[in-house]
């Protein structure tokens, strides 16, 4: 059960290893950039964001496909103490849709952290 919280999905050591060595600026540009420099929205942010009218054809013309978050921090790797490799194992946090986008992020808010049997568990 999640009990709403945010999960950080896992991909575990043969794909991350997979990824780096076959296509490194695929892992490069939606995974590690995504996790040292972007960030990842809050929940509450994703929930209301603003997506593309994909039903406009303007929408095309100006190859405008991005979402747009509400202002707030985001989620990075460093803020939980973590390598990108180590949050590629799958990250478990206390954050849902009522955590404030302004709230800072730290190792604290990690509930646990692996995927499947390779689990940890924080208190």
């Amino acid at each position: 059960m999640c009990e709403d919280y945010l999960y950080l999905q896992g991909l575990g050591d043969y794909w991350i290893q997979w990824m780096t060595e076959t296509i490194p600026e695929i892992y490069d540009i939606t995974l590690r950039q995504r996790l040292e420099e972007t960030g990842v929205p809050f929940p509450i942010q994703t929930a209301n964001c603003e997506l593309p009218n994909l039903l406009e054809k303007a929408t095309y013309e100006r190859s405008d496909f991005l979402w747009n978050y509400p202002p707030g921090n985001y989620i990075r790797s460093e803020d939980l103490g973590l390598s990108v490799k180590e949050t590629l194992q799958g990250v478990y946090l206390n954050i849902n849709t009522e955590t404030d986008p302004a709230h800072q992020i730290t190792p604290d808010n990690i509930l646990s952290q692996g995927i499947g049997r390779a689990t940890e568990i924080f208190k």
